[in-house]
């Protein structure tokens, strides 16, 4: 079963989203394509992970593979120059 086909459990997931604490964050892509992006979250604990909320060009943005930590988590991008509007959670 995928979550397309199962609606409810689309909706799990986004009330159990909506409950974790978060933390806004808005960053710009290095000006060369796949230099390391350390993004200071502020949440005071290691992310679970992140969503983009907005991103002002096409890109993918996709996890460094760095040990993440309790101030820092590091992501990649695959354009440069483009604004990004994160969730960190």
């Amino acid at each position: 079963m995928s979550y397309n086909q199962d609606p409810s459990l689309l909706n799990r997931i986004g009330q159990i989203e909506s409950q974790m604490p978060s933390f806004p964050m808005t960053v710009v892509t290095p000006s060369t394509v796949g230099n390391i992006i350390p993004v200071q979250h502020g949440l005071g604990r290691v992310p679970l992970g992140w969503s983009v909320v907005y991103k002002s060009g096409p890109c993918d943005v996709y996890d460094a593979g760095l040990q993440w930590t309790d101030q820092y988590m590091y992501l990649k991008a695959t354009t440069a120059g483009v604004l990004l509007q994160l969730r960190i959670y």
